[in-house]
């Protein structure tokens, strides 16, 4: 799933880039401070930079997985057309899953003459998410139990009480997404993008290591930036 490679790293701060120029009027977002505690100290610093815990390769999948979310919700960008490329097509317009959330509020149902084509692209965008995030819930299943106990404080702080999130790498995980809607899906995606984003920002020794073994030194100080409060 996930190439562990600065040529990688290269194609995610260009595509990073491109995206952060057309979403340039969402809102700074705004870390939040995780203080679980395991033992008397907080999880997150029992986890940070060891393995397994949060460590540089941690962090590479998550800006990974962070980079395949943003291209289930707006498309793959194509920096030299500055367009988004989008895999399914509704009504002979290509369809990324925040354009399915939107057609979804707008009405669009089972009783659709667009109703194949929509549930056609929505079932193939959750199982594109499930695929590329298998080997991450694989990696992640002996420390299962911090990291929901993380979600649920993170899930709790930023008022996202109903979230799927809470059943990612549960035994109803799959059941779960299955049944979502595609709004519900889309908030899914957004609320595992911002959860790992937080994530990351709790762990500074990670991604000092990450820097240290991933990025050029002339990279690093445009990388601490991104987690700037």
């Amino acid at each position: 799933m996930i190439r562990k490679s600065y040529l990688s790293l290269l194609l995610l701060t260009v595509c990073g880039a491109f995206l952060n120029s057309l979403c340039a009027r969402a809102p700074k977002h705004v870390f939040t401070k995780l203080d679980t505690e395991l033992l008397g100290k907080r999880l997150v610093e029992v986890i940070d930079g060891i393995r397994p815990g949060m460590n540089q390769d941690s962090v590479l999948d998550i800006l990974q997985v962070r980079n395949k979310l943003n291209e289930l919700l707006y498309g793959k960008a194509d920096p030299a057309t500055r367009t988004f490329n989008k895999n399914y097509f509704v009504n002979g317009q290509g369809t990324a899953v925040n354009d399915l959330a939107r057609l979804e509020a707008e009405g669009l149902d089972a009783t659709s003459p667009l109703w194949n084509e929509f549930d056609y692209a929505l079932t193939n965008y959750k199982k594109e998410l499930k695929d590329f995030t298998s080997t991450l819930l694989e990696q992640a299943k002996g420390s299962a139990e911090r990291q929901l106990l993380l979600i649920k404080e993170w899930c709790k702080k930023t008022g996202r009480v109903n979230s799927i999130l809470l059943h990612w790498g549960s035994v109803d995980e799959d059941a779960t997404l299955r049944a979502a809607t595609a709004q519900e899906f889309r908030q899914f995606c957004v609320d595992l993008k911002d959860f790992l984003y937080d994530l990351m920002w709790n762990c500074p020794k990670a991604r000092e290591l990450f820097k240290r073994d991933y990025l050029p030194q002339h990279e690093w100080e445009k990388f601490d930036a991104s987690f700037k409060q």
